[in-house]
Order: C-alpha cells, then sequence, then structure tokens
C-alpha cells in the first residue's frame, strides 16, 4: 500500500508540473500493483479531464466511485459530464456530491455555476445564499446579488450590493450597483454609481456605455452624446456606439454629424439593416 501511495504522489508531481505522460506512466504503475485503489483511478480522471479526453475521465471517475464513494469524485464527474452536455447526469452527481458532503464549497459553486450556464438563476441563488450563510464569503455576495440581478430582482440585489465592505473602491460593484438603481428608474442615484465607477475605472466601456443610456433615460441628450462621443474615440471601430451616438444626433437634428457617421458604418459594413434604415430616414428628410 505504501509502495501505491508512492508511485501515486510521484504521478501527482508530474501532474502539477504539466508532464501528462508521465503523470500517467506513474499511475498506471500504481493500478499494476493496486487495480482497485480509488485515488489513483480518480487522478487518472483527471488527468485526462486535463487533457480535454472527458468520456475517459468519466470512465475513470465512475471506476473510483464503484470502490469508493467520495463527494470529490462525484463532483469530478459531474465536472466532466457537463463537457460531454450529460447534463442531467451531471446535475445528479453535483447533487449527489453534496448529499455526502453538504458543506462542500467546491461542489455548492460548481452546482450554482452550472445552474447559471442554463439560466435557471432561482436555483443558483438559493445556492450563493447558502454559501453566503455558510462561510460569509464577501466574492459570494456578489456572485448572490448578479444573480438577483438576473431575475430583475434589484432592490434585493442593491440591498446586498450596498452593504458589501469593498464598495467604495470596487469598480465592479458601483456599476452593479449603477445598474440596480438604474432599473429601477433612480437615474440621479445611477448617474452617481456609474461616476464612482468610471472614477476607477475611467475605460470601462459597459459603465461609460450605461452612463450615456442613463443621460438618454432622464432626457440628457447632449450628456449622452458626449459619453457616446468618448466610446467612439476609445473603440472606433465599434459600429454599435456609431449607432448609438446617430440615433442621438437624430433626436438633436444634427443631420449632417449623423449622416457622417452613417456613412462611415456602411463603409465598412454595407449590410447592416439599421445604419441603412437611418440612413433613407435621413434622404427622407432631405426631400422634404
Amino acid at each position: 500500500m505504501e509502495k501505491v501511495i508512492e508511485i501515486n504522489n510521484k504521478g501527482v508531481g508530474h501532474f502539477l508540473n504539466q508532464e501528462f505522460d508521465l503523470a500517467e506512466k506513474r499511475y498506471m504503475q500504481a493500478l499494476e500493483i493496486d487495480s482497485a485503489n480509488a485515488t489513483t483511478l480518480n487522478n487518472l480522471g483527471l488527468l485526462y479531464h486535463q487533457k480535454k479526453e472527458y468520456k475517459v475521465a468519466e470512465e475513470y471517475f465512475m471506476k473510483a466511485l464503484k470502490v469508493k464513494e467520495k463527494a470529490t469524485y462525484y463532483l469530478n464527474l459531474a465536472n466532466a459530464q457537463v463537457f460531454l452536455r450529460k447534463l442531467k447526469d451531471a446535475e445528479k452527481n453535483y447533487k449527489k456530491a453534496l448529499q455526502l458532503d453538504p458543506q462542500n464549497e467546491n461542489a455548492n459553486i460548481s452546482l450554482a455555476k452550472f445552474y447559471e450556464s442554463l439560466k435557471l438563476y432561482s436555483d443558483a441563488c438559493q445556492i450563493w445564499e447558502k454559501l453566503v450563510q455558510q462561510s460569509g464569503n464577501i466574492n459570494y455576495q456578489v456572485e448572490w446579488a448578479k444573480n438577483l440581478m438576473a431575475l430583475g430582482r434589484f432592490e434585493a440585489a442593491l440591498s446586498i450590493i450596498a452593504r458589501h465592505e469593498w464598495l467604495e473602491k470596487s469598480a465592479v460593484l458601483q456599476l452593479y450597483a449603477g445598474i440596480c438603481e438604474f432599473n429601477l428608474k433612480n437615474y440621479g442615484l445611477a448617474e452617481e454609481a456609474f461616476r464612482r465607477s468610471l472614477a476607477i475605472e475611467p475605460d470601462s466601456f459597459q459603465t461609460r456605455h450605461y452612463l450615456a443610456v442613463n443621460y438618454l433615460s432622464k432626457g440628457d441628450s447632449k450628456s449622452a452624446l458626449k459619453e457616446f462621443t468618448f466610446l467612439m474615440r476609445l473603440h472606433p471601430e465599434n459600429e454599435k456606439v456609431k449607432l448609438d451616438a446617430v440615433s442621438v444626433l437624430l433626436s438633436l437634428q444634427q443631420w449632417n454629424e449623423a449622416r457622417k457617421l452613417i456613412e462611415a458604418v456602411l463603409e465598412h459594413n454595407p449590410a447592416n439593416e439599421k445604419a441603412t434604415g437611418y440612413l433613407e430616414f435621413l434622404n427622407k428628410q432631405d426631400s422634404k
């Protein structure tokens, strides 16, 4: 038994150094001595998962579980089955891992992320809330808030974000606070949050775009245009930003400036339907 542990540990060392062929050789040597060693079988599963040979990985995890039921093995099996798109099996095995070890953070996180990938945000919320109560980890608070936002529960999300100890120094949390306030139609509070976020990360595309849209919601087209102009300088190839600016220019009846941007978009992408529609609108204006 000690010999198997020694060989297996050498294999783990090779694995950690990404020497996968040597790791596999050591694991196979260990299996020659003890073909039913669950640790070695699990390690081979991890090796093949790392090599993206998920079917082989699944087979080794199943062999390990036949020898010994362990939460980690069920978790590893579920992770491989996600890549094999065996989603029902994956969910079942995540839950089996948690039946054996309800407090297992890796299993809880993996199942939460699994639900998020399927847009089952309510199920994911339950797990993140459980993790917050279990450990108090502030990263889990953010994940919980993000899933609440995905469900449209902006007040609940904002209550979590507002209490977060990183709020004042985190551009991302200020952005999330702004998004919540925006969706609650608190445009003044949203603007303040977006501005605090930009004070930390002034080149954030997402935050500045939200700020521009927030200005539009407040009826401040000129400030919105200023933000879209800034974004066009940062991202000169971004067609969406150009067309966002066009919509504002049209509302301000700045026809020539709008036409220049429309033509710039169509020069690179003649098939852009939105730009074509704007151009037709301008041409009708010119014919009046």
